[in-house]
């Protein structure tokens, strides 16, 4: 199925009818510039184990170590 600029636009629009129809159901919380202010537990128990360690661990390959450099 392909995308049209009529199905996406209506898409948002039902997106933000929804979020002003109810607004508190998606909040989360956020420090004062919007990052997400969770302890290191609720790190681990929102993401996968290799999710964390990337994100959180800074686990990632070194610089310019993959063949593909």
């Amino acid at each position: 199925m392909t995308m049209t600029r009529r199905s996406l636009l209506s898409k948002i629009a039902l997106g933000g009818i929804a979020a002003w129809i109810a607004p508190g159901k998606a909040e989360t919380p956020r420090g004062s510039q919007g990052e997400l202010k969770l302890t290191d537990e609720e790190w681990r128990k929102r993401l996968t184990p290799e999710q964390y360690r990337v994100l959180r661990r800074e686990g990632t390959e070194s610089p310019f170590s993959s063949a593909l450099n």
